[in-house]
């Protein structure tokens, strides 16, 4: 990926939750930084969108994130 800068930090596995207009630019923004993301939404057409166009993978064990970014309404 162009642009890719690798981070030596402690933590490698970044969930980010709600992935609509804030979440999926920035599970895409964590992805080109070098990270393994992955996503998670209550609609499974965002989560599809974000495994094609974010390259994240689905979440599936919450348990097992070192990081997490909420973008969700409130």
């Amino acid at each position: 990926m162009p642009n890719q800068v690798q981070y030596n930090n402690q933590f490698n596995k970044v969930l980010v939750v709600g992935l609509g207009q804030l979440g999926m630019p920035v599970a895409r923004y964590v992805k080109e930084r070098g990270f393994d993301t992955y996503g998670y939404d209550i609609s499974p057409k965002a989560v599809e969108l974000a495994q094609k166009t974010a390259a994240s993978e689905k979440a599936v064990n919450f348990g097992e994130y070192d990081v997490f970014i909420l973008c969700v309404y409130s």
